[in-house]
């Protein structure tokens, strides 16, 4: 009994330390089949187009991302359905859903990789391929929406937890969905009309025989 308590307590210590997951993932609610300006240093430099159902979007109306995995605050996406993944560090609060910064890792190739990352390091790597630190930090802006001003150019984090080459983000940090992505259909209640039937009780009395008065004979004297 005290075996199998320390076994699930170990089990979920290491689901807190190893961060929250969701694979196959997508995207934030809020951003679906919204339109976004793309911000370096309060420049515009490109669009992020999210569809309708949360799996794809579009970068500058050509390259397709498909959330692939969504691990802490850090979203992986594969790129035109190829073998190239590239992850995103973001800072994206529901309370302003118009908006959210990010930095941006360069793309890496892992061939054959149809299931989730558990080794984030390799994929949210921030080195360039030169060996050096290479970080950049934009802000999606909905379309319509000005940009911050004065522009976004930091980030708090910018690897996993998990990983020491860079900031480290929080095991608690996440990319708040604010919905469900599961359909749920709305609750049909059924009143079901109860029809009361009370009878009538008729109570019958049963006729009683008449009492019959016996009368004393009486002795005639001779």
């Amino acid at each position: 009994m005290h075996t199998k308590m320390l076994v699930y307590l170990l089990f979920f210590l290491f689901e807190i330390s190893a961060g929250t997951t969701e694979f196959p993932c997508k995207f934030p609610c809020e951003w679906r089949n919204k339109t976004f300006n793309i911000y370096e240093a309060g420049k515009p430099t490109y669009t992020w187009k999210f569809s309708s159902d949360g799996e794809t979007s579009i970068v500058s109306n050509s390259v397709q991302l498909q959330c692939h995995q969504i691990t802490e605050r850090f979203l992986i996406v594969r790129a035109n359905q190829g073998n190239q993944f590239i992850c995103y560090a973001i800072f994206y609060d529901t309370g302003s859903p118009v908006k959210f910064q990010f930095s941006t890792h360069n793309s890496r190739g892992f061939a054959n990789q149809t299931g989730e990352f558990t080794d984030l390091c390799g994929v949210c790597d921030i080195n360039g391929f030169n060996g050096e630190p290479s970080v950049t930090v934009y802000e999606a802006v909905e379309s319509g929406t000005p940009a911050t001003s004065p522009p976004v150019n930091s980030v708090p984090c910018n690897i996993p937890s998990t990983c020491t080459s860079g900031i480290p983000c929080d095991t608690s940090d996440v990319i708040p969905k604010d919905c469900m992505d599961t359909t749920t259909e709305s609750p049909t209640s059924t009143t079901e009309e109860t029809a009361t039937i009370t009878e009538a009780t008729t109570t019958t009395t049963a006729p009683t025989k008449p009492k019959r008065h016996c009368r004393k004979k009486q002795k005639h004297s001779k």
